[in-house]
Order: structure tokens, then C-alpha cells, then sequence
């Protein structure tokens, strides 16, 4: 039986009308906002649409303009970064409502729901890592990659590496974005970890 709950689950996150595109979308705009050098603000931690964010000591939290399909977006980052640092967003999906975070954890882990949204980065991203993520009772995906390489991309983008975590709740999806440049990616890997962490998902 929770095999099939877990199966259900899975198959309804992968039917929800445009994931692809919105996955992809997003993600994306986040880098390229990243890339644009969105400076980081002097505010204490916010919430809104009941995400809240507590960073890390030496960095600093602002919110940011809504962007589709994401309603609440923070940027995240040390007041030293110009175009590093990392983004937590939040979308509400009503497909996701019914189903309890036991299933949604186990969907979460399916392979098929894995490898969906892999492909649906994999046109941007070539991604290179990827692990369980857990957070109290949250199972969630872990991911690292480079942009690829097109026409129009400054050559910076060859010079940073990005870390996604994805954490599903009935609530919706809470995303973690963080982009450090290569040459120290370990060492800021830990820090972006602590970003992740430090964000608490709508429930």
C-alpha cells in the first residue's frame, strides 16, 4: 500500500500542468539573476507566505520580487557577494494538497520523479551530483551542476557552480539555490548547506 500511495504521489507531481517549464524557468532565472549581480541588502531575516529564512552568520536576507511560479522569493547572500549567494523561494501546488509529507518523502525518492526533474534542468544544467536531502522530518533532493555552455551567456557562467536542494510539502515546493564560484565551491558548499537548512518550508 505505500509503495502504491508513493507511486500515486509521484505520478501526480509529474502530471502538474507545466512542471517542466516552470522547474526549468526557474531555476534559470535564478542563475541569471545571480549572474546580473543582484546586490544584497543590510535587512534582518523576513517571512512571507509563511516561508521564513534564518541565515547564517555573515550573511544577510531580503526579500525579492515574485516571480512565476514562485510568490515568495529571498535572496540570501554575504554582503560581499556581487553575483554569488543563494535564493529560497516558495510555490503553492494544489496538486500536491491531499497527499501527507510521509508520501510526498517517498515520492520525493523515486527515481521516476528524479530523473523528471533532472531532465527538466538538463537543457541549462549539466548536473553532476545528486544525494537525499533531509531536514527533520523533510526528504528532499540535493543537487550540483554547471550551466552549460550557449550562445549568449557571458563567460562567467563557466566560472561558478550551483548547488539546488528541493524540499516538497502539501504546501507546495520550497527551493534553495545557491551559486558560488568554483575555485572555492567546497568550502562555500557548507555555508550554502546552513542556507538550506536555515529555511523552513510552509506546512
Amino acid at each position: 500500500m505505500a509503495r502504491r500511495n508513493a507511486r500515486r504521489a509521484a505520478a501526480m507531481m509529474r502530471r502538474q500542468a507545466g512542471w517542466d517549464m516552470a522547474m526549468r524557468v526557474a531555476m534559470v532565472a535564478a542563475a541569471l539573476c545571480a549572474l546580473a549581480g543582484v546586490a544584497a541588502a543590510k535587512s534582518a531575516p523576513e517571512t512571507a507566505a509563511a516561508l521564513s529564512v534564518s541565515p547564517p552568520a555573515g550573511y544577510e536576507v531580503r526579500p525579492l520580487p515574485p516571480r512565476p511560479p514562485y510568490a515568495t522569493i529571498f535572496g540570501v547572500r554575504r554582503p560581499s557577494d556581487r553575483d554569488t549567494g543563494c535564493q529560497v523561494s516558495f510555490a503553492e501546488d494544489p496538486a500536491t494538497a491531499s497527499l501527507s509529507q510521509a508520501q510526498l518523502n517517498e515520492a520525493v525518492q523515486n527515481p521516476v520523479w528524479r530523473d523528471t526533474a533532472i531532465r527538466a534542468m538538463s537543457p541549462i544544467y549539466d548536473i553532476q551530483h545528486q544525494e537525499t536531502y533531509r531536514q527533520g522530518d523533510l526528504v528532499g533532493l540535493l543537487l550540483e551542476g554547471m550551466i552549460r555552455p550557449r550562445e549568449g551567456l557571458p563567460a562567467r557562467a563557466q566560472e561558478i557552480r550551483t548547488l539546488f536542494v528541493i524540499l516538497q510539502t502539501p504546501r507546495g515546493r520550497t527551493s534553495t539555490v545557491c551559486v558560488g564560484e568554483v575555485a572555492d565551491f567546497a568550502t562555500r558548499r557548507a555555508e550554502f548547506l546552513t542556507v538550506a537548512q536555515g529555511a523552513t518550508p510552509p506546512r
